[in-house]
């Protein structure tokens, strides 16, 4: 703006220079200070980016693969309800790629399938896999008369109105029926409904044991599967950032202990669930029957050799009448 008695818009009066060399008898009026963000002696941030070298495809050094992808940050505090103090934790927030992603990253039903199928191909012994999905599930009558509870466990993609939904035994057709024995699969499914949504056979029943389905497909490889909940129960989301209560759960414990025996993690999931107020009840089921207080959980390493005599559904194995449907 102007000032009063400037000559012209933006510059003040100041007085005749002196000729040079020649002594001024009024001092020299004082130099304003520039402002902190603009000192010279200051690389400033084009200097600094130019100094750097660049990172690029050649240079880079190749990211971790699944082991080193797998393996679990601890926190440097104890974590609060629903917020946990982890710098994991403030680095996904949603960018605006999340919501615009190109067609062939969105969680259709299509994509999801061609995901699952590309995770097993050629799975051999050696092999450790892992799937997670949190998102939403529900559940639809059982026509084929495999399901105790008379209905199938389902998954829902993003297009369900147009494709449909992705039931439990199309998981188990795809992940779980051809795996090889020594290949060893993990999988969290933190949604609702999923307590047998992948079909194995045994399922872990707090405090009785291993329990076996009553129509069982037997198979040969080494199947894990961590649910949010049980078949007739809803999976719920924290309140800080709408995450699923358990893979915030897991992902704690990991933190916390990130080589804990089986059973030391299902009781600390049920504990951390129960603690933030939820009435939700993490399962776990299997492909083979094992020891929970003699087997350390990992994604990587260790598996259990196929115990299981035959391969497919045992003969004679039928629904026990009266049992089937809830209603």
């Amino acid at each position: 703006p102007t000032l009063p008695g400037d000559a012209a818009p933006g510059r003040r009066d100041l007085p005749p220079p002196s000729p040079r060399g020649a002594a001024s008898d009024s001092p020299s009026p004082p130099r304003e200070a520039a402002p902190e963000t603009f000192r010279r002696d200051e690389p400033s941030r084009r200097d600094v980016a130019a100094a750097s070298p660049r990172r690029d495809a050649e240079t880079a050094s190749p990211r971790p693969d699944a082991e080193a992808a797998a393996a679990p940050r601890r926190d440097t505090a104890a974590p609060a309800r629903d917020e946990p103090s982890s710098p994991d934790w403030r680095d996904d927030r949603p960018s605006p790629r999340d919501f615009f992603a190109p067609a062939d990253e969105r969680s259709t039903r299509k994509n999801i399938v061609a995901g699952l199928k590309w995770l097993v191909e050629n799975a051999a012994c050696g092999d450790a896999l892992f799937f997670h999905f949190s998102g939403h599930g529900s559940e639809q009558r059982d026509l084929s008369g495999t399901e105790t509870d008379g209905f199938n466990e389902t998954i829902i993609p993003s297009d369900f109105d147009k494709s449909g939904l992705i039931v439990d035994n199309e998981l188990f057709d795809i992940l779980v029926r051809d795996l090889p024995e020594g290949c060893k699969l993990n999988v969290v499914l933190d949604c609702c409904h999923s307590g047998t949504a992948l079909d194995l056979p045994f399922n872990y029943v707090r405090p009785r044991g291993w329990q076996c389905e009553e129509v069982p497909f037997h198979t040969r490889g080494d199947v894990q599967m961590w649910a949010g909940c049980a078949d007739d129960e809803q999976s719920e989301e924290t309140h800080f950032r709408s995450r699923g209560v358990l893979t915030t759960a897991f992902l704690h414990e990991m933190y916390r202990n990130p080589r804990p025996l089986y059973k030391e993690l299902l009781d600390a999931l049920h504990a951390n669930v129960t603690r933030r107020g939820y009435t939700q009840k993490p399962q776990l089921s299997s492909t083979q029957r094992f020891d929970l207080d003699n087997r350390v959980f990992s994604t990587v390493d260790g598996f259990v050799p196929n115990h299981n005599l035959i391969y497919g559904v045992p003969p004679g194995a039928r629904l026990t009448l009266g049992r089937r449907g809830r209603g």
